[in-house]
């Protein structure tokens, strides 16, 4: 799979795109933990995401039976990332990870990641993608909607102790 825009290109994600992918997830996380604060979203939890996104965990996850890794790529560079999975022949979708590197947010990038999630996770024969977001992450939830996802429902106190959102897109 790769997916051509303006800017960058869209691709799946390869094992030697390990080190650089753990350095861009842990950049995204911590202007996450920058935007949505304390309450939100807690050091611990942030903790907790960026000791899993490490370089290990995204040379399982190139290889992973089931699995969807794709990248933005903008010359060298990796500015964007989207992890999810196939639950086996369910036909049913998981987005476990989206995030675009700061300085090339309001470009287009998660948007296109997005997009290119949901057509490959179609063209395997799914029908349904879901995914949770912090309610904090005002332009992500808006993102969801344009395209499609409705909000299922509220996890209050989940993870860590704080609020997720549930989104689900019926393809």
């Amino acid at each position: 799979m790769r997916v051509l825009h303006r800017r960058f290109i869209i691709r799946l994600l390869k094992i030697e795109d390990a080190e650089k992918a753990s350095k861009l997830s842990r950049r995204i996380l911590r202007s996450i933990r920058e935007e949505c604060g304390e309450e939100e979203y807690p050091e611990r939890a942030i903790r907790h995401e960026s000791e899993l996104h490490n370089p290990d965990y995204y040379r399982v996850v190139s290889r992973s039976i089931g699995g969807v890794s794709l990248v933005a790529e903008h010359g060298r560079k990796l500015v964007g990332i989207a992890l999810g999975r196939i639950h086996g022949r369910s036909g049913i979708a998981h987005l476990s990870w989206i995030g675009v590197d700061p300085d090339y947010r309001e470009l287009g990038v998660g948007e296109a990641l997005l997009l290119s999630f949901i057509d490959y996770v179609r063209s395997k024969g799914c029908h349904k993608v879901a995914l949770y977001t912090l309610p904090c992450l005002k332009k992500a939830i808006k993102l969801y909607l344009k395209h499609g996802f409705l909000p299922e429902c509220l996890l209050r106190r989940h993870w860590w102790g704080v609020d997720f959102l549930m989104f689900t897109l019926y393809l």
